[in-house]
């Protein structure tokens, strides 16, 4: 008789939420325990329920949520993207050229994403919205609390709180009012 409690309780689901007198699954539905049923439980946890006859039901993942009360997490829809024009082992350009990558070249790719590459050797190379490296280079090549090194060798000491306010391709305004000119 308690091997049938055990198995009729195992047959319930390991997704229902025990208590002394019943279940509760979880579309709702309630299924009241007999009282050898309910005299079989020695103890209901977070992660199960223990039988005085030794037998015992192990919670899943969702079941121990639905035990303790929590909803389990919805899975969060992922927005597709098209996958872009860069792979493993080349580039198709917008105009329709490709560019094959060397064995080495290819070696050294550890990861490909949407927006950007990831190399092996540390460097990252940020792809634009076609799937193509970004061809805009950054006007500040360093920037520090205490100055800047610009890709053009500039060097610009700031004083204490300066901070550049905007950056363009052709020059930086910063926060003291004062502009720097990129030379080419």
């Amino acid at each position: 008789m308690k091997l049938l409690v055990a198995m009729c309780l195992m047959a319930v689901g390991v997704s229902a939420s025990y208590g002394p007198a019943g279940i509760v699954h979880p579309d709702g539905t309630l299924q009241q325990l007999t009282r050898e049923e309910a005299e079989n439980i020695a103890v209901v946890g977070a992660s199960g329920v223990t039988f005085h006859d030794g037998s015992h039901i192990q919670f899943n993942r969702d079941a121990a949520l639905h035990h303790a009360g929590i909803v389990p997490p919805v899975p969060v829809p992922v927005m597709l993207e098209t996958p872009g024009l860069y792979g493993a082992t080349g580039i198709v350009m917008p105009d329709g050229n490709n560019v094959q990558f060397t064995a080495d070249q290819a070696a050294n790719i550890a990861v490909i994403g949407p927006s950007g590459v990831v190399m092996a050797d540390g460097k990252n190379i940020q792809l634009n919205d076609e799937g193509v490296p970004s061809r805009k280079k950054r006007a500040v090549l360093l920037e520090g609390p205490s100055g800047l090194i610009f890709n053009d060798g500039q060097v610009r000491h700031l004083p204490p709180g300066v901070q550049i306010v905007l950056l363009t391709t052709s020059g930086a305004v910063l926060s003291n009012g004062d502009n720097v000119q990129f030379s080419k």
